[in-house]
């Protein structure tokens, strides 16, 4: 279920490398996003997009097959839970749909997900990684400015000011991590949960744990891949910063309070990654 920028893509890659793992059609299936928060038709019309940038998708079907298929989902949402059950016809296997919009669903939605599963005989477990909001935030941002290939038209300025949009109003859906794991804590039981922080994910013990989670070896797991990074960073003044991360403050006690986290991690990601101050002190000594 997310969050957005928080290692989703470096997860789904790396859980493609098990024997075990059955490819489905695409990494971000965007169903329920599209039938329960009005998402619009643009994620039908993105359908083919999702299907050729999954690489390891499902080599059973040509692609028109794929599309077709894909589009039935939409249609009749009984389809996408029946292609589910008839990929997974052996022992031992899984598959994945690791959609981050999934984070905004609500309770009815995710009890009815679980229980057209659970009809099927099909086990569901639910990854929720969380990341430094402004940090997260930044990189959506810029994600989305590579897509609309702007990227290198931006300076800092500029994204100050889109941070600084983006914020004015309440907390933006996406960092509203209380919110998600409220939900899940009651529609899954604790072991059938993966709550991790995107700062702490490729350390050895989070690695155990994924590992654990998945029933797979440690070594499927290669904490030094890196996916979709950005080639220029941008660096912000502190005050904006101190300003952005006030913003979240809610959710920075939220983490400590539910997961016993230490926010200073949190702190030391958002200076190390966006500080303006930081680079010129570095450039000083």
């Amino acid at each position: 279920l997310g969050a957005q920028k928080a290692g989703t893509t470096w997860l789904v890659q790396q859980l493609a490398k098990s024997e075990h793992f059955v490819p489905g059609l695409c990494k971000e299936y965007h169903l329920f996003d599209y039938l329960y928060l009005g998402s619009g038709n643009e994620l039908r019309l993105n359908a083919s997009k999702r299907i050729n940038n999954f690489k390891e998708g499902d080599p059973t079907l040509n692609y028109d097959q794929k599309l077709e298929l894909f589009d039935s989902f939409y249609s009749n949402p009984k389809n996408y839970y029946d292609y589910i059950d008839r990929i997974l016809n052996e022992s031992k296997k899984f598959t994945s749909d690791i959609t981050p919009a999934y984070a905004h669903l609500e309770l009815d939605v995710l009890y009815s997900i679980k229980e057209e599963m659970d009809c099927r005989n099909i086990k569901t477990k639910a990854v929720f990684l969380m990341r430094e909001p402004v940090c997260r935030m930044e990189s959506e941002i810029r994600m989305a400015l590579r897509r609309a290939k702007s990227f290198d038209k931006v300076d800092a300025r500029e994204m100050s000011n889109k941070m600084t949009r983006r914020l004015g109003g309440e907390i933006p859906l996406k960092s509203n991590y209380s919110f998600t794991v409220s939900q899940l804590d009651e529609v899954f039981p604790p072991s059938d949960i993966f709550y991790c922080f995107y700062e702490e994910l490729f350390l050895p013990e989070s690695i155990r744990r994924l590992a654990e989670f998945f029933e797979l070896p440690t070594t499927i797991f290669e904490p030094d891949v890196k996916i979709n990074t950005s080639p220029r960073p941008f660096r912000y003044p502190m005050e904006h910063l101190e300003r952005w991360s006030k913003h979240f403050e809610g959710e920075y006690q939220f983490a400590q309070s539910r997961f016993n986290f230490d926010v200073e991690i949190w702190q030391s990601a958002l200076h190390h990654n966006l500080s303006l101050e930081k680079r010129r002190k570095w450039f000083w000594i």
